[in-house]
Parts: C-alpha cells; structure tokens; sequence
C-alpha cells in the first residue's frame, strides 16, 4: 500500500499567506488562500539593518554555551549542542539537547515531488535542514513532539520559507519516541524554500515552547534563538 505524505506549504513571506495541505497525488484545485495583512507581514521580519546587525554580532545575546540553557537571541554553532527546556501542552518539562546537523540543497528529483504536490514551489530554492535531538533530564515526555518550534532561517538569522511535510522519509520529522526518553539521539528535519532573489538559507530558529504562556524566543514579539549552519 502506498505511504500516505501528507505536504503543507506555510506562509509564503513574500507574498502574504499561503496554505495548502494534501497526500500524495491529490487534487489541490481547493487549495485556500488566506491572505496575510501587509502590516503583519512587516511585523514577522526583522528589518534588513536589524538583521545585518545581529549578524554581524553573531547574535544580540551572543554566542550559547554548551551546557548552558539558551538565552533569547543567542546563536549556536553547526555541530555544538544548544540546551534548553522544553515544557508540555499539559506541563511536563523536560531539558533538550538540539545540533544542527546539515543545510543541503534538494535534490532534483526531492524538488520535482514537492513541486507536483505544491505548484507554487516552482520558482524556489529547496534546502533541508538536519538537525538531532536529545533528552538530558525531566519528566517523561515520550510521544511529546516539539519539531514545529524550528523554522528555516536566512543567513542573517530571519525566518525564511518554511515547508511543511509529514510522512517523508526524505525529510522526516518524528515525535519523542521511548528510547529518546533513555538519552537516545533522534534525526530531525526541515524544508526551507527561497526565492533566487533572497537570502540563502544559513540554519533555523528555535521559536520556544509554543505551549508556553510567556514566550521570550517567540518570532512574533521575543528573540528566537539562531542554529547557524
């Protein structure tokens, strides 16, 4: 039987806000458009000199330290663990470890498929994005999840296009499983997608804990924190 994928494209950046969702091989002719206030938009993106700023600064908090939980606006080094506390929908905690593991660009033939699933995909640069997962201490979080609090980021840290994919052996993101409860490492992944205008995809951001009430990494009105590749 075939696997089922299920594909979502989130918000174009550029462009308003795009959302599709489908499996493989469906008829997207119902797709709906929901079409993001200008103002809003502005606010979601660092200004360009904001940007430039804090990359040239690394970040406004500066360089993580392994080991130490992560500050708003810090950035972490391909390949160096960044720690923090992750906090459940029901409030279990438990502290992660997350790596940035890679930044490769599609393949063609990973483009194409995603392409035929989301049309508007065209004109875009694909990028994956590895990165692990490891539970240090806390509460028992098995089949927890918190993939959708890492976005594609730009090289200057802003939060680029993201593209959403369940079910893609590819790109495979997972929940917290009963060995990762037991210390074990987990691969995780994520699709960002350019424009050949933009700036090239340079990692992800962490956004927090989504569940939380007050959310200091939040892209909206806080910091997040920048896994720099």
């Amino acid at each position: 039987m075939k696997k089922q994928i299920q594909i979502a494209a989130l918000a174009l950046l550029a462009a308003g806000s795009l959302a599709l969702t489908a499996c493989t091989g469906p008829d997207l002719s119902n797709a709906k458009r929901l079409d993001a206030p200008a103002e809003e938009t502005a606010a979601a993106e660092p200004a360009g000199t904001e940007a430039e700023a804090a990359d040239e600064e690394g970040s406004s908090a500066g360089a993580a330290v392994e080991g130490e939980l992560l500050q708003p606006g810090q950035t972490v080094a391909l390949g160096q663990w960044g720690t923090y506390e992750y906090e459940s929908y029901d409030g279990r905690k438990a502290v992660l470890n997350t790596k940035l593991v890679s930044i490769e660009p599609a393949t063609q033939a990973q483009v194409d498929f995603l392409v035929a699933e989301i049309p508007e995909l065209a004109d875009y640069e694909v990028t994956l994005i590895r990165y692990q997962q490891q539970k240090v201490s806390g509460d028992d979080i098995t089949y927890d999840a918190n993939y959708t609090d890492f976005r594609p980021a730009d090289v200057t840290g802003a939060q680029a296009q993201e593209v959403s994919v369940i079910g893609w052996d590819e790109c495979a993101s997972e929940s917290f499983t009963e060995e990762f409860g037991a210390g074990a490492v987990i691969d995780q992944c994520v699709v960002g997608a350019k424009l050949p205008s933009s700036e090239a995809i340079g990692g992800m951001i962490w956004t927090g804990n989504s569940s939380a009430d007050e959310n200091p990494f939040s892209e909206y009105d806080g910091q997040p924190v920048f896994f720099k590749g």
